[in-house]
């Protein structure tokens, strides 16, 4: 997405919008938005897409057959946008913990849901996949390994995360050795985060991960 994307104008209607129902007119950003993928970047839920830009996005919403550039008529403060929770816990949008939705999208729509991971106070952490909904796991400031403990068995992790220079490495053991840290071939998954990257989804490999190392330089 282009900055004219991140840097939302905070002008939203969701007026008639109550979960899957399409709203009355696009945002004023819509025809910018589109042109930048916005329609067709299955990161954003087709929710979000109905209350959003019904009309620019018409094909892909399923409000508006006919698209077009996008009304741009809306004039209304911007709010948490209804569908913020679902959106966060379900496996396939992750919207909190995807990487593909960057902070400024994320504290545009979903600010409240996604507090934690808009004010990156911790260094480093990770989502697990429990009951079928991704939940953070409390995180991590600490250099030492962390072992990765959860009611739901067995532990399956959705996403990692490492704020701007901090790095996030994935182990198979509970409790790896010295060797085996000093060993990279040991790692599952690395992320090292960035001033616009801080998530990544986990690999197969590292879905199965009982521990991680959080390192981070100044």
């Amino acid at each position: 997405m282009s900055r004219s994307l991140l840097l939302i104008a905070g002008v939203v209607s969701i007026a008639a919008v109550i979960n899957g129902q399409c709203a009355t007119a696009d945002n004023a950003n819509c025809a910018n938005w589109k042109r930048n993928g916005f329609c067709t970047n299955q990161a954003y839920a087709k929710t979000m897409l109905q209350q959003y830009c019904p009309i620019a996005c018409g094909n892909e919403s399923g409000c508006n057959p006919t698209t077009s550039p996008g009304t741009g008529t809306n004039t209304t403060t911007a709010e948490e946008n209804a569908n913020c929770q679902k959106w966060a816990e379900s496996k396939d949008t992750m919207f909190c913990a995807s990487a593909t939705i960057t902070l400024a999208q994320k504290k545009t729509f979903c600010k409240k849901v996604c507090a934690a991971d808009i004010a990156m106070a911790d260094d480093c952490g990770v989502y697990l996949l429990d009951a079928d909904k991704v939940k953070p796991l409390a995180a991590s400031k600490t250099a030492a390994t962390v072992a990765l403990t959860n009611a739901a068995t067995p532990i399956t992790i959705a996403a990692i995360y490492a704020k701007e220079k901090c790095k996030i490495d994935m182990y198979a053991d509970a409790a790896p050795s010295a060797a085996d840290l000093a060993d990279a071939t040991k790692i599952l998954q690395t992320l090292t985060g960035s001033a616009t990257v801080v998530t990544a989804k986990a690999d197969a490999a590292a879905a199965g991960a009982q521990s991680y190392l959080c390192t981070c330089t100044p």
